[in-house]
């Protein structure tokens, strides 16, 4: 069953304007199929994945046999 996990942030914490959320954001990224890997686990398919820079939204579509699982 398809959820949509949606993220905000405050601007203080976005990887454009905080070099500390920037370089952990640029960590992350780099492990991203080990992220996704971990999902797999716990039955959660990323799907698809974009944000909105101006809103300071992060958009998941993800595939899961519940809303348990996706949290």
């Amino acid at each position: 069953m398809p959820f949509a996990v949606n993220m905000k942030h405050p601007a203080e914490s976005c990887p454009l304007f905080n070099n500390n959320v920037r370089k952990k954001l640029k960590e992350m990224l780099g492990k991203r199929e080990d992220v996704w890997d971990r999902a797999n686990k716990h039955g959660v398919h990323v799907m698809s994945a974009w944000t909105s820079v101006i809103d300071h939204l992060v958009f998941y579509v993800v595939e899961a046999s519940s809303q348990e699982a996706v949290e």
